[in-house]
This record gives C-alpha cells, structure tokens and sequence, in this order.
C-alpha cells in the first residue's frame, strides 16, 4: 500500500496495530474479523467488524503530524447525524477522535482521526440502484426524507462546517463563493465558454440572488446510487449515512439539485430522469407543478453551478480537452441558460 507521498507499507501490519490498538481494543474483543472496505490506511478506509448480526464501522483518515485535528469532515458527520436524529433514521456516531501508532516496521508513526458508528445488519441501497421497481419505491421514500431534512434550520451556506455553522453569512456571498470556485473564469480565458455564455451564467446568479433563502441543511449525496443509505429486506429506509458533503442552503433546492444531479440530467433521457424525479417529489409532497412554481428557478441555477464546477474537473482532469462528459456538460449548461418560462425537464 502507499500514499501519494510515495511511502509504503507492506503486509497487514498497519491493520493490526490499529485494531489492536488500545483506543479500540476493548471495542473489538471478541468480533469475528475485520475486513478493508475501501482505500488503504495510508490514506482513508473504512473497516467493518460484524459480530452476530451487528456491526461497527471504523472510518479512518490519515493525518499528517500528531497535532493534525480531528477530520472536519468526521466532525461534520458527528454534527449532522445528531441534528437529523430524531426525524431521520440512521446508525449512531459513538465515537469521534484520534490517535497515533508509533513506528515498529514501518519508517514513521501513523496519525489518524476516526469516526466510529454501530447499527444492526443492513442491506446497501446501492444494490437496488438498477433494479427499476424499487428504484421508484426508495426514489420516494428519499423525497420523504429530502423533505424532513430541508425543515431542519442551521447557521450559514454552504458546505464548510467550522464545528458550529457553515462558512458564507448570506445567501449572496454562497452564490459568490460558488462562482468562485466553479472555475468559471478560467473555463473563459481556455475558451472553453465563451464570454456570452460566461455573462448569461453570472446574469442568472444575479437573478438567484434575490430570491429570499433561509439556510435549511441538506445531505448533498441522497440520491447518489443510493450507496449512502441502508435498506431493511422489505426495502425501507433503515438509514441514511455519509453527510461528509452536507452544507445550509435553500430549503429543498439544494437537494433537488444534487438528486437531479445523480440522476443522470443531462446524460439520460430527461423523459426518464423526469419520471424518476417526480416520484422523488412525490415523497417530498409537491406536484411536478408545484416544483415548477416554487423551486424549479433555484433548482437549476445550483445545477448550473454544479454543472460548472464538473466541467472544470473534466477539463483539468484531461490535461486541458473536454471529452465527451466535458462536452455533455456543457450542453446541459447552454440548455439551462436557455431554459425561459418552460421548465428544463419538459
């Protein structure tokens, strides 16, 4: 296993030394193994230890020095999961810290934070991800959930979380921040995007602007393939997890955007990603209708700063050429500049 700085650790040692450490020893004693869920230690990972249909799951991320704090993103999780606790279901955070285990066969000490949580056995949503009855079934029971999140009130925008609030004040300075960050200027002088698609792009977030918006909190990954949600065998929502990319934004719009996002706006059939979100809306208890008054406007203006923001990855990501998800996004971009009193999806 290595690291992007090139350090290497061979064999389970590392493993070992964390499970056995004496943060998690007493926790572990007696479960019948440990398995690596994902990525490696010198990174990030998740172990999963199951004992008699139950199981904890130890998230790690590696940090840099023994002062390192504790990963924002833990801290955000052990946040959120606390805010949604009794409206929406999901495994407990029991534990959120850090440690060290020092150096023996390896060069250097190890650093990491981690976040531990417990639930009984469930089944991962994303196996029903391409099952298309269920799709619809568990489409609508995470609009129900979209619309108990979205009443949940926070401080700020965004999705920088310093422990208490989230980072930009007003509505305004996170529309100002996500075209900062969206790598719209620079999209311009590539010329990637023209200067009239570029003027079009910050008119309409002019125009997102005023709209009035209080910060209601958002999961940000709901959809997502349904991998961050847990499911009973009879197809109910057991749990919802991973909130590392929650943030404050308008209540449901945020949501809707992401959840168009997964699934598939811009790539499939908007006729089958338009049926698929109405019964998303469904569950959230608006009509298509209702969408189209009330949150299409904002809703597609966050996508076309999620849509810029992609782009720019694609672009940097191919050594400076689109490819085809580049050019597929900048087809959903000029479609949504172009949008006018009609709504995108038909």
């Amino acid at each position: 296993m290595s690291d992007e700085s090139g350090a290497r650790y061979e064999g389970p040692l590392p493993l070992l030394k964390v499970v056995g450490h004496p943060v998690f020893q007493e926790l572990f004693d007696g479960f019948e193994g440990a398995v690596l869920r994902e990525g490696d230690l010198a990174s990030q990972c998740s172990l999963i230890l199951r004992h008699k249909g139950f199981q904890e799951i130890l998230h790690l991320e590696r940090g840099t020095h023994a002062d390192s704090p504790i990963s924002p993103r833990f801290i955000k999780e052990q946040w959120a999961r606390g805010k949604v606790k009794h409206v929406i279901p999901g495994p407990p955070v029991t534990r959120v810290g850090k440690f060290s285990v020092p150096p023996s066969d390896h060069a250097e000490s190890l650093h990491y934070s981690f976040l531990l949580e417990s639930s009984p056995l469930y089944i991962s949503g994303s196996c029903h991800w391409g099952q298309s009855a269920s799709r619809i079934e568990i489409l609508t029971s995470l609009g129900q959930l979209a619309k108990k999140i979205s009443e949940v009130p926070v401080q700020g925008f965004g999705d920088k979380f310093d422990g208490n609030s989230f980072f930009y004040s007003t509505w305004q300075r996170f529309l100002d921040g996500m075209v900062l960050t969206s790598g719209l200027s620079e999209l311009c002088s590539t010329k990637v995007l023209t200067p009239r698609l570029a003027g079009l792009i910050l008119d309409r977030v002019d125009g997102l602007a005023l709209v009035p918006a209080a910060p209601r909190l958002y999961h940000g990954a709901l959809v997502n393939g349904f991998s961050n949600i847990l499911l009973t065998s009879d197809l109910q929502v057991a749990g919802v997890i991973e909130w590392g990319v929650a943030g404050g934004g308008p209540a449901g719009a945020m949501e809707m955007a992401h959840s168009l996002m997964s699934l598939g706006i811009g790539v499939r059939q908007r006729r089958q990603v338009r049926e698929e979100f109405e019964c998303f809306l469904r569950g959230f208890g608006i009509s298509y209708d209702d969408y189209r008054i009330s949150y299409q406007h904002l809703t597609e203006g966050v996508i076309l700063l999620l849509a810029l923001t992609s782009l720019t990855d694609h672009f940097k990501a191919g050594g400076g050429t689109l490819g085809e998800q580049g050019r597929e996004l900048i087809s959903l971009i000029i479609d949504l500049l172009g949008t006018g009193p009609e709504a995108f999806l038909g």
